[in-house]
């Protein structure tokens, strides 16, 4: 029997009785702008066949081993963690309640 834990409040979902929620999120470096421009000569068959040849360097989650740029994780939520999710997805209110005093000048 698979076991169903909310990665927020470690809850036990029982998915015959109550519904979960999956949350996908990617990280990535922005682009550049020298290469958000399209090169009309570059040869992105070749590009592609350059990815694949390296494919044995990629870890599990998609990234180049040793690098920083890439990430993708998934969280399993309960619907009360959802619910709280939805309505603050990068926990700016939290930050704002842990935010420590600032020194006087």
């Amino acid at each position: 029997m698979i076991r169903y834990i909310c990665d927020l409040c470690q809850c036990e979902i029982d998915p015959q009785h109550e519904s979960s929620y999956v949350v996908q999120m990617e990280l990535y470096a922005a682009p550049s702008p020298e290469e958000v421009r399209m090169d009309e000569d570059r040869d992105h068959l070749e590009d592609f066949h350059e990815v694949l040849e390296r494919f044995d360097e990629f870890d599990e989650d998609g990234a180049l081993l040793g690098t920083e740029t890439y990430r993708k994780k998934r969280f399993d939520l309960c619907g009360n963690c959802c619910k709280r999710f939805l309505q603050d997805p990068l926990g700016r209110r939290a930050a704002e309640r842990f935010e420590l005093s600032k020194p006087a000048v």
